[in-house]
């Protein structure tokens, strides 16, 4: 059983360039239907957790993948659950940003990485050392406004979806009129919680992972 903040704390997780495009963050009816509802029991999940001493656990299912050690440093790859764990991370970030964590307490988040398309990997990198004021604008205007923000990424699929789960993240965080829920994120206690599935050790063939 792992979390988010215990993934990242042991891994660097790569999402790899045979990976299709963040689609969670897409605005055709049947995504954001989809966005809504996944959005919806996070959101309660942390509610819940806000009001009640005693720990609500969410299980987000499995999450399947390969390990690799490559300099002494572990990479975990995810095949499958690339939607979940992006959302998740960028719920993460949006809360470490509106709740000022310092910068030492959320270096974890560096370890998540997209290798899809470089425009998207220098998108992540950047969003990780940017702190954004909060000024009145939406988070994915402030974004857009940024000097390092490309025109270009206007066209990448992945970095579009971010931005768009942002903005809802950032309006259910607003909702809530909380300012510690990074308390519940940010250690090995974090309600919402995925099964790891190594396929390495269950040896699965080079075949059917490339069918996958």
């Amino acid at each position: 059983m792992q979390n988010l903040y215990n993934l990242l704390n042991k891994y660097l997780v790569e999402i790899p360039i045979i990976q299709r495009d963040y689609a969670q963050g897409r605005k055709d009816e049947k995504t954001s239907r989809i966005r809504k509802d996944f959005l919806d029991v996070i959101f309660k999940s942390i509610v819940d957790n806000l009001k009640e001493s005693t720990k609500k656990n969410l299980e987000l299912d499995f999450i399947y993948g390969f390990n690799e050690e490559v300099n002494h440093k572990k990479t975990f790859t995810p095949i499958d659950g690339q939607q979940r764990l992006t959302t998740l991370w960028l719920l993460y970030w949006l809360v470490s940003a509106r709740e000022k964590i310092a910068k030492e307490d959320k270096s974890f988040l560096a370890n998540f990485v997209y290798e899809t398309r470089h425009s998207t990997t220098v998108f992540c990198e950047q969003l990780i050392d940017f702190n954004p004021t909060f000024n009145g604008r939406s988070i994915d205007s402030d974004i857009k406004n940024q000097s390092w923000y490309f025109d270009t990424w206007d066209y990448d699929p992945s970095i579009q979806a971010m931005l768009v789960i942002l903005k809802d993240i950032e309006i259910r965080y607003l909702e809530l009129g909380a300012s510690t829920v990074w308390n519940i994120l940010e250690n090995e206690n974090c309600p919402f919680y995925f099964y790891k599935l190594d396929m390495d050790k269950v040896g699965l063939s080079d075949d059917l992972y490339i069918k996958m």
